[in-house]
């Protein structure tokens, strides 16, 4: 068996060819024994392995890797492979796609305590590696794998590189930085461009087929992940559909549970554990009020689908305010807390900063009677004082 995977790696290998890095090369650290790259379908998490095998010395006998959703990996014993293939001289292990592997926190916990073998492991639902963090947390270093920021989607149009910025320097030199950035591109002649078909990597290969490929990853997520990870049965999955298409159609802050329920032909209770599931499946994104927890059993006070992305190939026409707030979470909860305001304002970012965000001509009125308020703008290429170029928030990563 391990003769016949690393057949399949090197095959693989073979064909690979990606040269450009995205934000986690910079933030990965190579050194930890056990690591783990958790994000959506679709996001680019098999890439990321390839090019760290790539970037590993004499990479064709030190290094493995095993797709765990493969054919060929299907009746492995996961610690069994480990041993074997420590026992030829291997010392790095990459498993993609684990989750699809029977009670893998076991044979991980198990590798890591009883072998000299390095392992990075990947999953496309967070929720289940999440839980398993609790029991690894000794053991493994978890990284959130994100879609393309704006940032990264211009470098890969444009093929020059550009500068990351904190949210600290955005706010205070927003004036500076966007002035450099339009002597170089014009930022919103791309900008509309990335919220329809921007966030996954696989724009690259066609824009046409963009937004059929993105609803077949959607169903993936929906038909495969979610009973595999949430015990769905198989009949509710059109429940799940039916509701996600729902939520397109509505406001973000108008959510009516009981609604939703009567359309999808659901208890109330079984609604929200599907919001659940739809979230942590990252298809959806909720935004609660300060001083209130995630809670299964409960409304959100804002919900979202997880990027712009979505919004375009679910929706025939999402409205351009929901589009604008739908990036702007995308881009902030990569690294930042996203709460909802008791007054003024759309969001309030890790307890510190309230935005406001809007079209050119939205005003600070909602929000002038509050410290630290920005207006984070749509359709402007500069901004001044409080006033932000929205587009500039897709630069924080």
């Amino acid at each position: 068996m391990l003769d016949l995977l690393h057949a399949d790696f090197i095959q693989l290998m073979a064909r690979f060819d990606e040269p450009y890095r995205r934000y986690l090369h910079r933030e990965f650290v190579r050194a930890e024994r056990l690591s783990g790259v958790l994000g959506p379908r679709g996001v680019g998490k098999t890439t990321f392995l390839l090019q760290l095998i790539g970037e590993t010395p004499d990479f064709l006998r030190s290094t493995l890797y095993v797709s765990l959703d493969s054919i060929h990996a299907s009746g492995i014993q996961l610690y069994a492979l480990a041993d074997q293939f420590r026992k030829q001289g291997g010392r790095l292990l990459v498993l993609d796609e684990i989750h699809h592997y029977p009670d893998f926190e076991r044979e991980l916990k198990s590798i890591h305590d009883a072998l000299d073998l390095q392992v990075v492991f990947s999953g496309s639902s967070a929720l289940h590696l999440e839980h398993s963090k609790a029991d690894l947390s000794r053991r493994a270093v978890m990284y959130a794998m994100s879609g393309l920021s704006f940032r990264e989607y211009l470098e890969l149009q444009i093929g020059e590189p550009f500068a990351v910025w904190p949210l600290e320097q955005v706010l205070a030199e927003h004036e500076t930085l966007s002035l450099e950035i339009n002597r170089r591109i014009r930022p919103l002649a791309h900008f509309g461009d990335y919220l329809k078909y921007g966030y996954f990597p696989y724009f690259r290969e066609s824009v046409e087929t963009y937004h059929r490929k993105l609803e077949q990853t959607l169903a993936l997520a929906i038909d495969l992940d979610i009973p595999l990870l949430f015990k769905v049965e198989r009949d509710k999955l059109v429940s799940l559909k039916k509701l996600l298409m729902l939520l397109c159609q509505s406001v973000p802050n108008r959510i009516n549970i009981s609604k939703l329920s009567a359309a999808i032909g659901s208890t109330r209770s079984t609604t929200y554990a599907y919001l659940h599931y739809l979230e942590q499946a990252n298809i959806l994104r909720s935004v609660w009020g300060a001083g209130r927890n995630a809670s299964m059993l409960s409304k959100p006070e804002k919900l979202y689908l997880a990027n712009t992305n979505n919004a375009w190939a679910l929706c025939p026409a999402p409205p351009v305010g929901t589009l604008r707030e739908t990036f702007f979470a995308s881009q902030l909860a990569h690294a930042h807390a996203l709460r909802y305001p008791a007054e003024g304002g759309d969001f309030v970012v890790d307890d510190r900063w309230l935005f406001e965000i809007g079209g050119p001509g939205k005003t600070a009125r909602q929000v002038e009677q509050h410290d630290n308020a920005y207006l984070a703008l749509d359709d402007i290429e500069h901004g001044r004082g409080l006033r932000v170029p929205l587009w500039m928030f897709g630069f924080l990563y």
